[in-house]
């Protein structure tokens, strides 16, 4: 399900063209944080124990969630929804 809808994204975002070449520069850099979590989880447990790489995991997660949330207020206040007029969005049926 999460390929699922990591596709259906990827492909909404690309569009009509270059479809096959962009895909796969989005395919290449989804699987960039994949090695790296486990890189870095993976240093953890090698130098502290498995107690340590579990904290590690989860404190990469909170520190992405607080990063998205920053970006989110950010580009939230930029992007907002603004109200259509109906001589701009046509008739309403």
């Amino acid at each position: 399900m999460t390929y699922a809808g990591f596709t259906a994204f990827v492909l909404e975002a690309i569009g009509k063209g270059a479809a096959a070449t962009k895909y796969n520069v989005y395919c290449s850099f989804s699987n960039m944080p994949i090695y790296y979590m486990t890189y870095i989880t993976g240093w953890a447990h090698d130098q502290w124990g498995s107690t340590t790489m579990l904290v590690t995991e989860a404190s990469l997660c909170v520190a992405g969630a607080v990063l998205f949330g920053i970006l989110m207020m950010v580009l939230g206040a930029r992007f907002q929804a603004r109200p259509v007029h109906a001589s701009s969005a046509g008739q309403a049926v």
